[in-house]
């Protein structure tokens, strides 16, 4: 996505949106850097003209609300699914009863129990596939990065590292050459 005040002061006015408060509720430690990025992006919505206020929570506090499913407004979210699998997102943290589960599309909940439930690994990439332009179009989240994850290790180090942000150092992604 393109970063354009412009173009954002425009659709905001185009919105109807009246002013109404946005409560962003950070934590500092949930995710790195949480608290300076929520700063951070509170000051861009406030120069578009979003009425924007950050509440910072302790984990203890986020971690009823997100059971409770009781944020006032907007919080900080990981969807890195641990599964190696699209479930993990895609159903686990949107789908029905999943902690994410303030937004539902029946087609969108169709494809993801059928996928979930299935063996069949051609059937569960193409709901996969027929679920991602669902998510894009109805858009239940806000992405706001996109973690950069960099890595350096010696020459007589062969590592693998996981594309969901796990660092893992089982035998199958870890080999010492020496």
């Amino acid at each position: 996505m393109e970063y354009n005040p412009d173009k954002a002061k425009q659709r905001l006015a185009e919105s109807g949106y009246k002013g109404e408060p946005i409560i962003l509720q950070s934590t500092e430690g949930f995710m790195a850097a949480d608290r300076q990025m929520s700063e951070a992006v509170i000051e861009m919505w406030k120069k578009i003209g979003f009425n924007t206020q950050m509440e910072l929570i302790e984990y203890s506090v986020r971690a009823a609300l997100s059971r409770e499913k009781g944020f006032k407004g907007l919080w900080w979210g990981d969807p890195t699914s641990t599964l190696q699998d699209p479930d993990g997102m895609m159903w686990r943290l949107i789908g029905p009863g999943g902690i994410g589960d303030y937004w539902r599309n029946p087609e969108f909940d169709r494809l993801g129990d059928d996928a979930r439930f299935s063996t069949d690994p051609k059937r569960r990439a193409d709901d996969y596939d027929k679920m991602h332009p669902i998510f894009l179009e109805n858009l239940p989240w806000i992405p706001v990065i996109q973690p950069i994850e960099s890595y350096g290790v010696q020459n007589y180090v062969g590592w693998r590292p996981s594309p969901n942000q796990q660092f893992e150092l089982r035998k199958e992604v870890l080999k010492i050459n020496r």
